[in-house]
């Protein structure tokens, strides 16, 4: 193989290795936020919402939780929506302990599908108590 081929392949495997490290860095947006529940009068409540890149799992890894809930994932049009659409196709989770739950839904791969993402929790119970964590839209 001639110096000038070599020079050519090895140039090229660098540029296909650049373009994948930087689709990677910018295919999804699995930076942590936090997040705090506070339940009362049996009203559910909701994380805010936040941009949703790929078709991954939302990651929710729950660090305090006092009581009971029900999670599942929504999605919207926009972070500003009062409109929460259901994007769980039935999959909720009990929560009652803390740990890391991967959570389906097709909030970016729906029909329709939904730019924004939020955690939607229920409380199993009536009376005041709270839950906190981490989320993050996209899972790596």
């Amino acid at each position: 193989m001639t110096t000038s081929r070599k020079s050519f392949l090895s140039f090229a495997v660098a540029c296909i290795v650049a373009l994948m490290a930087a689709t990677a860095a910018f295919a999804s947006n699995s930076a942590d936020t936090d997040f705090t529940f506070k339940f009362s009068g049996g009203l559910p409540q909701r994380t805010e919402w936040s941009s949703k890149t790929d078709d991954t799992n939302v990651y929710m890894s729950v660090k305090g939780v006092q009581h009971a809930f029900t999670a599942h994932v929504v999605g919207a049009d926009n972070n500003y929506s009062t409109t929460a659409h259901d994007c769980s196709h039935g999959y909720t989770y009990s929560i009652s302990n803390v740990g890391v739950y991967r959570m389906r839904n097709w909030v970016h791969d729906g029909s329709p599908s939904y730019p924004y993402a939020a955690i939607y929790a229920a409380p199993n119970y009536g009376y005041p108590f709270s839950a906190w964590g981490q989320w993050s839209p996209d899972s790596v």
